[in-house]
């Protein structure tokens, strides 16, 4: 996963805690909120296969659209991205790769206007070989940030797939771009190639 680990003990506390609020929770979105949390920690804790378990009971028979609404009607958007990509991250841990890339597209369905989904599907398409697929969730991540305040790591992971399609001119004019904006802002540790997702 890319959380950074905890220790066994301080892991093992926090799900303890959580599994114990999730028994005395109410009302139902808090319980949901309290499953969102749980999976979190079990991944922190190394727990890929128990989180996966957690991940399903807050999202499995749900539309995308409808995970974590409250009860006005409103969903919160930002949880519910970062739970279906939460559960795709463990997914992938277990070489359960096909789940995975269905469950980056939930998460971008879940907010169509949000480019880092998008991003996020796209890097992993790449991590699987899956050049032409990356290339275009990486497009769609483009068109959706727009162009007033470019993300560069989207730009740069499109400069990166190019490259594993070893379609050269586009690589090297899509990542000279990124070199240019960190170049004309002085922040030059952004230009590691070993900080990059390969």
């Amino acid at each position: 996963s890319f959380l950074p680990p905890v220790s066994k003990e301080v892991g093992d506390r926090a799900v303890e805690l959580i599994r114990q609020a999730i028994t005395e929770c109410d009302p139902a979105t808090a319980v949901r909120y309290a499953h969102f949390e749980l999976g979190r920690q079990l991944m922190h804790a190394g727990r890929d296969a128990d989180a996966i378990e957690t991940f399903q009971t807050l999202l499995e028979n749900a539309d995308p659209t409808s995970v974590l609404v409250d009860e006005d009607g409103e969903q919160d958007k930002e949880t519910a991205v970062a739970a279906y990509t939460l559960y795709g991250q463990a997914l992938a841990a277990v070489d359960r790769h096909d789940d995975a890339t269905s469950a980056f597209r939930d998460a971008a369905s879940v907010d169509p206007e949000n480019h880092m989904p998008m991003l996020n599907l796209g890097v992993y398409l790449r991590s699987r070989k899956e050049h032409e697929k990356s290339l275009t969730a990486l497009k769609r991540a483009v068109e959706l940030m727009g162009q007033m305040h470019p993300d560069v790591r989207v730009i740069r992971e499109l400069g990166f797939t190019y490259l594993a399609l070893e379609r050269m001119q586009e690589a090297e004019e899509t990542l000279f771009s990124v070199v240019e904006h960190f170049a004309s802002r002085g922040n030059h540790d952004q230009l590691d190639p070993t900080a990059a997702v390969a």
